[in-house]
């Protein structure tokens, strides 16, 4: 088990597959991300109020999420690119602060990680979902390059907007994540601490690489 945290923006996701690819044919990456997309697009499709908790906890534990071959399926049906449109991604956030899904996921996420071999990445993977995780890593980077990568993402989209309004936005979610009432982002002290601001994805995973192959 690689556990990797760190705020918005930091590169999580890249590097936890990069990361798996470069472990052997018998690790995968976890995406957990897509799993609160899953359930987000489950509730926008199913018109549940998203300010409901106990609605969207309900709708949630009545699905069935599962993946296979690097494919979200949700109730048997691949829904792999549908978690990735605009209003699930706008609304996603809503559904990741509500405690009783957070717990949920967790489950599916240690269910799914069971027996595998597995990299994942979050905001609380090292402190809460998997404490116990064998290699766990912190990934940073300052605001302003996390904001530079998020707006690139968003011109490769498509979508028009200026640095100043993605720097304010990243600066908005970090501190919800870090001051939300239910597991919220932090450095663990047993977290490799790695700032990527100006390394190459390719450097970061060398570097993780030489932890885990140090302790071996």
């Amino acid at each position: 088990m690689v556990a990797i945290d760190g705020p918005a923006g930091a590169g999580k996701s890249t590097i936890a597959r990069l990361l798996a690819q470069r472990l052997g044919s018998d690790w995968e990456f976890l995406d957990t991300g897509a799993l609160f997309r899953g359930v987000t697009l489950a509730c926008l499709e199913a018109g549940v109020d998203l300010d409901d908790e106990a609605a969207v906890l309900a709708l949630a534990k009545r699905l069935r999420v599962e993946f296979r071959r690097g494919k979200l399926l949700i109730n048997k049906r691949d829904r792999s690119d549908d978690i990735r449109r605009p209003d699930v991604t706008e609304n996603v956030r809503r559904i990741a602060d509500m405690a009783g899904v957070r717990e949920l996921i967790a489950r599916w996420e240690r269910e799914m990680a069971r027996g595998r071999n597995v990299v994942v990445e979050g905001r609380d993977m090292t402190s809460v979902v998997f404490a116990d995780a064998e290699f766990k890593f912190y990934l940073d980077a300052t605001v302003e390059e996390r904001a530079r990568r998020r707006l690139k993402d968003l011109q490769k989209q498509g979508i028009n907007a200026t640095f100043q309004q993605v720097l304010e936005a990243v600066v908005r979610r970090d501190t919800a994540d870090t001051t939300r009432k239910h597991a919220p982002l932090k450095r663990v002290p047993d977290a490799v601490y790695i700032d990527s601001t100006n390394l190459t994805p390719q450097q970061v995973v060398e570097k993780m690489l030489s932890v885990i192959r140090g302790a071996r």
